[in-house]
């Protein structure tokens, strides 16, 4: 496998060119408009540009995938995730190769997979590289402007930029809330500003020992997905339930207070608790 990086200091914008010896054929990564450049490379290593791909939609340079592939008579690969609103318009007219996560194509023996890494842009694709010749695991990652060495890309550039509004949080944490109030005993305009913020809200026993009326006011509209209830310590226990720590019947006591609030059947409201844990705190569950 024969890797290449090509730089270019005034735009400060990296392009790599990926080949295979065996099959003379060769894989850009990202490359800009210059697509010379990139043809005289492959020439002069004795490859063919067989397949062109980017990371993600580019707006600080002019991208020349679609130039190049169309030059080299190449295979066009680009991303199908982001939804509606970040698909390549040219996509079918080009008859480009659509990849979603986990898709997979060679060049000669060399495999690269895509994996859809939303943060700096909503489709925004990792290629993992594996060198069939002499490897069984990836030894490469193109990531784009996902992370760098040290560092990581910025996820709040179409928010400042083009006004989309939430895609900052939205790009960073995906459906997973970065943080969660917890104990919440406040006022619903209080709830509505940390909602707005993308964080989760937490009910534990407290609701039952202060502002009970506001926190139910609070309980009936919190969305599923931001909606947690937990108990951590003897404090905020229910009135009367013994005073010792992470006693489960806290929680189920706390959540049939949360599923009256919101004029539901515990039973129901349960499924929609489990998810909203699983998705804010991913590696544990606790046993109840």
């Amino acid at each position: 496998m024969l890797l290449h990086r090509i730089w270019d200091p005034k735009l400060a914008q990296a392009s790599y060119l990926i080949g295979c010896t065996e099959a003379q054929e060769a894989l850009v990564i990202d490359p800009n408009r210059d697509v010379d450049q990139y043809l005289a490379l492959a020439a002069s290593l004795q490859l063919r540009v067989a397949h062109v791909t980017e990371t993600h939609i580019h707006a600080d340079f002019c991208s020349g995938a679609r130039e190049l592939a169309a030059r080299a008579k190449a295979k066009l690969y680009l991303s199908d995730e982001g939804g509606d609103d970040w698909r390549y318009a040219f996509a079918a007219s080009d008859g480009a190769i659509l990849l979603h996560d986990g898709d997979r194509f060679t060049v000669g023996n060399i495999s690269v997979q895509a994996l859809h890494t939303p943060g700096h842009t909503p489709e925004h694709l990792t290629f993992l590289v594996t060198d069939g010749a002499a490897a069984t695991e990836p030894i490469a990652a193109v990531t784009g402007d996902f992370v760098f060495v040290g560092d990581v890309g910025r996820p709040d550039l179409l928010e400042r930029a083009a006004g989309v509004g939430g895609s900052a949080w939205a790009a960073a944490f995906g459906e997973r809330p970065p943080a969660v109030i917890h104990s919440f005993s406040g006022p619903v305009d209080y709830a509505q500003a940390v909602l707005d913020l993308g964080l989760a809200i937490s009910f534990s026993g407290l609701v039952f020992r202060r502002g009970e009326e506001p926190s139910r006011d609070v309980a009936s509209f919190v969305p599923p997905e931001r909606l947690l209830v937990e108990t951590d310590s003897p404090f905020l226990a229910p009135p009367g339930a013994p005073r010792s720590r992470n006693e489960p019947e806290w929680v189920r006591v706390t959540a049939a207070w949360v599923a009256d609030a919101r004029a539901v059947d515990p039973e129901a409201l349960g499924p929609d608790l489990v998810g909203a844990y699983d998705r804010t705190f991913p590696r544990s569950r606790p046993r109840l």
